[in-house]
């Protein structure tokens, strides 16, 4: 190999250097701009894989089950279940890993002091490199709407139940002025109370 023919493959090797680094840099920085996007998303975001272990999640999820990332990283997902919803938190992973999709379901999340959350959670299978690798799941605590909910059906039955009282109390009064009206009318008074119902 003469030498003009060795700098030509010098020239198109660092060429090929070049292009290659410049795919590796916007590789990068797409999986910087991911991972960006999966961290300051409103939802909590859980990926398990396989064998149920928690690879991931980002820092909603973090402030919906009060650990940190170095707790609860590689436990298992079923540490952060009640009891009363473990089974269908399992049934959630399965079918996400079969391919299917769920709709949300509520679960009672356990936070790290064991106090419980409602949280509305979404799942889908997890893929790596073309392979199924696990599932995702995406987690809103409704807690707080929850707690909202049962506060506004409070008042509604309150409301409810004054109305039927209030109606009582309507029909007692008018009584009472039936009767004031026929005993003054027994003692030859005029009636006192015009009785419109």
């Amino acid at each position: 190999m003469n030498s003009s023919e060795a700098t030509r493959w010098q020239t198109k090797y660092q060429r090929l250097r070049k292009a290659f680094q410049r795919k590796l840099n916007r590789h990068r920085q797409c999986q910087e701009n991911l991972l960006a996007l999966l961290e300051n998303l409103p939802s909590g975001i859980f990926v398990v894989n396989f064998t149920g272990q928690i690879v991931f999640f980002n820092r909603e999820a973090e402030k919906i089950i009060g650990y940190e990332r170095k707790q609860i990283l590689n436990a298992h997902f079923r540490t952060l279940l009640s009891l009363d919803d473990l089974a269908d938190g399992f049934k959630l992973f399965y079918e996400a890993i079969r391919g299917n999709y769920p709709q949300s379901i509520l679960l009672r999340l356990l936070k790290k002091n064991r106090a419980t959350t409602v949280a509305e959670v979404q799942v889908a299978p997890f893929r790596l490199d073309e392979q199924l690798d696990g599932a995702i799941a995406f987690v809103r605590d409704i807690s707080e709407r929850k707690r909202i909910e049962e506060i506004n059906r409070k008042r509604v039955e309150s409301f409810i139940q004054f109305s039927k009282e209030l109606e009582e109390w309507h029909q007692q009064v008018l009584t009472l002025k039936k009767e004031v009206n026929n005993l003054l009318i027994t003692l030859g008074k005029k009636e006192k109370y015009p009785l419109l119902e």
